[in-house]
């Protein structure tokens, strides 16, 4: 089969890699990464020089600006190109990714929005028997069906184009992949299937990722016994709130046992002036780390950031969580 994973996040690209490396090993695949996370064009280049998929695309877009970091400019440039994208996919997808082929027998994504539905069309039209199947990206996905809902105009333009051949990737999808569907609180109209978890014993994907993310640049040795987790409110909702916490934790257990680990989606380092040591390489992805360290024992602690429950979830190991 021809396979095609499509990923808006670094974790997502890790379930990408750990079900190319397990279901899906037999089969030719490809990615395409959304230019929506901080290097993504550098970690994308490096992992086709890995030979995980045959071709790794990448999405330059504006269908991606979303939160408060992107000016009423850049936002216009984003309605147009959706605008576009339903009406002209195949045109559309020509000027975000030059290179895509769009041939696939399986499309494997995350949620829907404007990018993975002119993919999908593009990858309708040119086979309609393609199979879809959606993925999980954080413990969002455990609790409903998408992290946002579609506003009233949105849902009137999809309906219209469904008149020059739009289809609906939401009714297209066969089954969604959890690491543990036994936490599912959310009843989906297709069915929930059981993805491997992360297995520090899959060298192919530990090898593939380590290359990916540069994991042998990593400098710190995560000594520290708590662990904070820096969340995404600042970058999509200009929250600081956190910052507050740092100040109390540093207060309670001392500043010198408090290890920060930066959200990928966030270029300013908001707490370089708390005192407290910041680890480096917020490029490298928590899931990474762990699948290559040890760190029974430690304390996880943050405001809602997923990745403090990895260890229960994707490794189990013994860790504790305070979730604020």
């Amino acid at each position: 089969m021809n396979v095609l994973f499509a990923v808006d996040s670094v974790f997502q690209l890790m379930i990408a890699v750990n079900l190319r490396t397990t279901i899906y090993k037999e089969d030719v695949a490809d990615i395409i990464v959304y230019n929506s996370t901080v290097g993504a064009k550098k970690y994308t280049k490096k992992l086709q020089e890995t030979g995980a998929f045959k071709y790794c695309f990448f999405a330059e877009t504006p269908l991606t600006y979303c939160g408060d970091n992107y000016s009423q400019k850049q936002k216009l440039s984003k309605y147009i190109t959706y605008f576009k994208t339903l009406f002209m996919p195949e045109r559309e997808m020509k000027q975000i990714c030059p290179d895509f082929v769009g041939s696939y027998d399986v499309f494997l994504f995350n949620g829907v929005g404007a990018l993975p539905e002119c993919i999908y069309n593009v990858c309708k039209k040119r086979n309609p028997s393609i199979k879809c199947f959606r993925f999980e990206d954080s413990y969002l996905s455990y609790t409903q069906l998408y992290g946002s809902k579609k506003g009233t105009i949105r849902t009137l333009l999809e309906t219209l184009a469904v008149f020059w051949g739009r289809k609906n990737l939401d009714n297209d999808v066969s089954g969604y992949y959890f690491s543990a569907p036994q936490l599912v609180q959310y009843n989906f109209d297709y069915p929930v299937l059981q993805a491997p978890k992360f297995n520090r014993m899959n060298s192919k994907l530990r090898e593939i990722l380590n290359h990916t993310f540069e994991f042998a640049s990593l400098t710190d040795n995560y000594k520290e016994k708590y662990i904070f987790f820096e969340c995404g409110d600042a970058f999509f909702f200009n929250n600081h709130n956190d910052l507050k916490y740092i100040e109390k934790l540093s207060s309670i257990v001392g500043e010198e046992n408090i290890l920060i680990k930066r959200h990928p989606r966030i270029n300013e380092n908001r707490f370089k002036k708390l005192g407290v040591h910041i680890a480096q390489g917020v490029s490298i992805p928590w899931e990474l780390i762990q699948l290559n360290l040890e760190l029974t024992g430690k304390i996880f602690i943050t405001t809602k950031s997923s990745a403090a429950l990895t260890s229960e979830v994707y490794f189990g190991d013994n860790c504790s969580v305070i979730l604020l």
